[in-house]
């Protein structure tokens, strides 16, 4: 009887001890998680003062520009266009035929039936529609007698220091002012004088 009492006795004893242990564990923990929840957090330093700020001055106004009349230029009118005349068609320039020969070998032509005479030395050289001489070498000429007949009659062409043609006409021998008679007789051979100038 007594050992049966012991034992209960013993058996209440371990149980209050089990419960008062866990009663403190739970109390630990519980104080373990309240330290957890607060976190220490060191001083934040003060902010220092800003300094104050630098005051601008003010800028001076600007003065008003002054109105400026300026007059009126009136429009001076445009005069009116002149029509440009049309423009003459270029005829086609001619070639221009060259005859010359040397100065110490001239060159000669003789018609029997007509009698005319041709002799000429250095470059001679016709204009473009061969109706005129445009001009003879400084060391040539062009001479045309006719042999024919009682007339005799001669044209010696040269050219001058200043280019320019000089015509001097004879009949028998003598000098003649070759207007007249002398221009009459050079457009009667011309066609044949422009045929041998070769």
């Amino acid at each position: 009887m007594k050992n049966s009492s012991r034992n209960i006795i013993l058996t209440l004893t371990l149980i209050g001890l089990c419960f008062s242990f866990g009663s403190l564990n739970a109390q630990d923990k519980d104080k373990k998680r309240k330290r957890d929840r607060w976190v220490r957090v060191e001083p934040v330093p003060p902010i220092p003062p800003v300094p104050p700020v630098i005051s601008v001055p003010s800028v001076p106004s600007v003065p008003a520009v002054p109105s400026v009349h300026v007059p009126i230029v009136p429009i001076v009118p445009i005069e009116p266009i002149v029509p440009i005349a049309p423009i003459a068609p270029i005829e086609p320039i001619a070639p221009l035929i060259d005859w010359y020969d040397s100065f110490e070998s001239s060159s000669r032509y003789f018609n029997r039936q007509s009698g005319l005479y041709i002799e000429s030395s250095g470059k001679v050289r016709l204009t473009g529609n061969r109706d005129a001489i445009r001009s003879i070498s400084e060391d040539g000429f062009l001479m045309i007698k006719e042999r024919k007949g009682k007339s005799g009659r001669e044209i010696f062409i040269e050219q001058d220091e200043n280019g320019q043609l000089v015509y001097d006409f004879y009949k028998k021998g003598r000098r003649l002012p070759m207007e007249g008679e002398g221009q009459e007789w050079l457009k009667q051979i011309w066609k044949e004088l422009v045929k041998n100038l070769k």
